[in-house]
């Protein structure tokens, strides 16, 4: 008698296992490694370089944890959260992140992620319509916001015009460490770079070779904070260095912080390493061209707009890095309307302008106050703030 044939049961077992390892890997199916975006891309794209992305959100969901979003050609992407491990690099382009009332780059990764933000330009730009006179000037909120991330490393970009800060630190869940490099943080009417864990965490933040200009602190720690500054200029703020608590900033002998309203002072200096022993002099070579001067000098505004009445004087606050001559041209209409000269001295200065001609009132509106600087050795610079004048003050009756 002839056996009776047996089903194979692993043909089963086989299609069960085909159907499991579908439905695990089904959330990263179709995400690439490096994905692309461009200023005529469309979202509802792969993000692949023959059909690009348009926006860094867009392409955020379609890249793999690890990956990269790079960019084929300049435009403005849009602000976005980050949640994985990943790189943004735009550095081959002119990639930038438009973010008024908004964050431009959050960071809420992983306890085990790392981060990378490299050539991107995050601006927050200017209130429409423009707001009071005494009002924040900048319309974004913060440029870039680290939440939670193992660590992140920010390097060749350029923060301006936030309201709240231009890159804060606030781990909750995490304590990262973070390198700013060679990065720019401009226009804040909060701190340039704010350091603030929550209670329990802390977070590691090295400064290096960057810039921070025109925000109401350049560097403030808070308690659990701990930062390093070499080779960056701090110029231009109203406060300089601001560790606050127990947080800590330990400053490198080669800053440049001058010219703000208050240096302010480390919680520790740190001297570089020590030169090596010199060489054989080498032949002397031909005549070069004249360098930069040993000081230079640089002029920064307190305020980027003023306002007043008319009759009544308007005092000018800003900084020189240098003893000079100052002129302040007052401009209405196109046409010169007062001049005021005086002299700046290193640090802050104040130049006042009565707000009256030939004994009157000056018309109420709006004006440009035009100051320059002529420094001795024959340096110059120059700035411009608006002004706008309402109508005079009535005298007061006796």
């Amino acid at each position: 008698m002839c056996s009776p044939v047996r089903a194979r049961p692993t043909s089963a077992a086989a299609l069960l296992t085909v159907l499991l390892t579908l439905a695990l890997a089904g959330p990263a199916f179709g995400q690439a490694s490096r994905t692309w975006v461009s200023g005529v891309g469309d979202d509802v794209n792969p993000c692949s370089r023959t059909a690009p992305c348009k926006t860094l959100a867009g392409a955020i969901s379609k890249t793999a944890a690890g990956g990269e979003i790079n960019a084929l050609d300049s435009g403005g992407f849009g602000s976005v959260t980050i949640t994985k491990a990943l790189t943004i690099d735009l550095s081959e382009v002119q990639g930038s992140v438009l973010h008024p009332l908004v964050n431009g780059i959050v960071i809420n990764a992983g306890a085990s992620d790392d981060v990378t933000i490299r050539g991107v330009n995050l601006n927050g730009v200017v209130p429409t319509p423009a707001p009071a006179p005494d009002a924040c000037q900048f319309a974004g909120v913060r440029g870039i916001f680290v939440r939670n991330a193992r660590s992140v490393l920010i390097e060749d970009v350029e923060v301006q015009r936030n309201a709240t800060a231009g890159i804060v630190v606030a781990p909750e869940l995490t304590s990262p460490s973070v390198l700013v490099h060679r990065t720019t943080v401009r226009g804040s009417c909060g701190p340039g770079i704010d350091v603030a864990p929550a209670a329990g965490r802390n977070a590691s933040v090295m400064v290096s070779g960057g810039a921070i200009q025109g925000t109401a602190s350049a560097l403030r720690v808070d308690t659990g904070g701990t930062a390093w500054v070499t080779g960056t200029t701090i110029f231009g703020n109203v406060v300089g260095l601001q560790p606050l608590g127990a947080g800590v900033i330990n400053a490198y002998s080669d800053n440049r912080i001058s010219g703000n309203g208050a240096n302010g002072a480390p919680t520790t200096t740190l001297a570089l390493g020590a030169p090596g022993p010199a060489g054989a002099p080498g032949p002397a070579g031909p005549q070069g061209p004249a360098g930069e001067p040993a000081l230079k000098l640089l002029l920064a505004p307190l305020a980027t707009s003023l306002g007043g009445s008319a009759g009544t004087p308007v005092a000018l606050g800003y900084v020189s890095t240098l003893p000079a001559s100052a002129t302040l041209t007052v401009v209405r209409g196109g046409r010169t309307f007062a001049t005021v000269r005086g002299k700046a001295r290193t640090g802050r200065n104040t130049l006042r302008w009565s707000a009256r001609k030939a004994g009157r009132p000056a018309p109420a509106g709006s004006y440009k106050l035009m100051l320059r600087l002529s420094a001795a050795d024959g340096q110059t610079t120059s700035s411009t703030v608006r002004l706008k004048l309402g109508k005079a003050k009535p005298a007061k009756r006796r």
